[in-house]
């Protein structure tokens, strides 16, 4: 490279969501040199506030005058239609090996970086957009070739997301992390919780789970009851409490599972952040369906790599850009 940057940087991976920013530094053999995260996520930004926002994170990674642009290949938000360029939906017939081909180059200013984003999938009947998780599904089948089954990624809205052939054969997003942060922030339940991110009261979790996903028509009353019985003086302390709204909510959500296509017995990965992630595993353990976590974070980079080894393939990096 000429004039500084980081050594051996060959391009740079992002995964762009809603509330924050990671970048991934990597190498000619795909190798993460670097990684560095901010929490300039793509809900906070007007398309002109992109580019500066990644430079922020990167710049130091540049050489000042490198032979070449070097490509930046996101995933996330940064694709949607009020991001930095829209990355039209692939419909679910289009592989996951096969997303980069649809991908959006962005404008930039730095002659320095080419940026380029993946898009993601949508459907109808009933409708419904995933973008980013995307990624991660097509680094799960690029680490498990063959990979068919369920597949959870819990975050503030849980996708489920069937996969075989290594297509997206059915998909459902459930708004549980938001509703309870809702509920958490700004509802009567608030001066009741104290949220934590680690699970406090596993069992009063699990029975929560088991009783949301048993019966949902009694989670509405459920929810309320803890308010009441801290009034009465017979509730539990805020973290427990908070426990037990996570998992009628969590329950709620693993009720509507028929609808993405599960069978009793069959077993779902999940995939995301470890305390997320391990909380989702609790709730299907307490179900009495099995489950294995696998790092989001991981499976985010291994599907970067897949997009761009892809393109790289097809000849179609970096001259798309």
């Amino acid at each position: 490279m000429t004039g500084g940057g980081l050594a051996d940087l060959a391009w740079i991976g992002c995964d762009w969501g809603g509330s924050s920013l990671r970048a991934f530094a990597v190498g000619a053999d795909g190798r993460v040199l670097a990684v560095r995260r901010s929490e300039d996520g793509a809900g906070g930004l007007t398309p002109d506030g992109f580019e500066p926002a990644l430079m922020a994170l990167v710049a130091d990674w540049l050489p000042d005058a490198p032979p070449a642009a070097i490509g930046v290949l996101i995933c996330g938000m940064a694709g949607s239609r009020t991001g930095w360029r829209e990355a039209a939906y692939c419909d679910p017939l289009v592989p996951l090996t096969r997303l980069a081909a649809a991908a959006a180059a962005a404008p930039a200013q730095d002659p320095r970086i080419r940026p380029l984003i993946l898009p993601g999938y949508a459907r109808g009947d009933p409708p419904d957009v995933m973008r980013g998780e995307e990624t991660q599904l097509l680094g799960l089948i690029g680490t498990e070739p063959g990979f068919a089954g369920l597949v959870c990624l819990p975050g503030t809205h849980s996708k489920w997301a069937r996969i075989a052939d290594d297509r997206l054969t059915a998909s459902a997003t459930m708004m549980t992390g938001e509703i309870f942060a809702l509920l958490a922030r700004q509802s009567i339940l608030r001066q009741s919780l104290r949220p934590a991110a680690a699970l406090v009261d596993e069992a009063g979790f699990r029975a929560a789970v088991q009783q949301g996903m048993a019966d949902p028509a009694m989670v509405l009353p459920a929810m309320f009851a803890l308010r009441a019985a801290d009034l009465t003086g017979g509730g539990t302390d805020p973290e427990r409490a908070a426990d037990r709204l996570s998992g009628l909510l969590i329950g709620l959500e693993l009720a509507a599972l028929p609808q993405t296509g599960w069978r009793a017995g069959e077993a779902v990965v999940v995939i995301g952040a470890p305390a997320l992630a391990g909380r989702y595993a609790v709730a299907l353990d307490a179900c009495g369906i099995p489950a294995r976590q696998v790092s989001g974070e991981t499976l985010v980079i291994a599907g970067l790599r897949a997009a761009h080894a892809r393109l790289v393939e097809t000849g179609s990096w970096p001259h798309m850009m």
